[in-house]
């Protein structure tokens, strides 16, 4: 379940960073340089690239979790004599 969460965590921010980077995008539509009323949409535009590039990038620092490391000697199988089922050879 902590890990569900910690993943449910992660996408989260890595959608919030994709959708503010399409902010950004959106803020930018109808900039022009010749026309000054649309100027100020730049530096809105500016915020909502850096802020996107943030939440992305902290969505993608999720430690990266193998599931082999975890596996306890338990959850393998045995036989029922209680050797393990895989046996090395000498």
């Amino acid at each position: 379940m902590k890990r569900l969460r910690q993943t449910l965590k992660y996408n989260i921010l890595n959608l919030l960073g994709i959708l503010a980077a399409l902010a950004g995008m959106m803020a930018l539509d109808g900039v022009s340089i010749s026309v000054s009323d649309s100027l100020y949409r730049l530096p809105l535009a500016g915020v909502f690239f850096f802020a996107g590039w943030q939440l992305f990038s902290a969505g993608l620092s999720r430690p990266i979790v193998r599931r082999s490391v975890s596996r306890s000697a338990a959850h393998t199988p045995k036989l029922p004599d209680g050797s393990p089922t895989v046996r090395r050879a000498a």
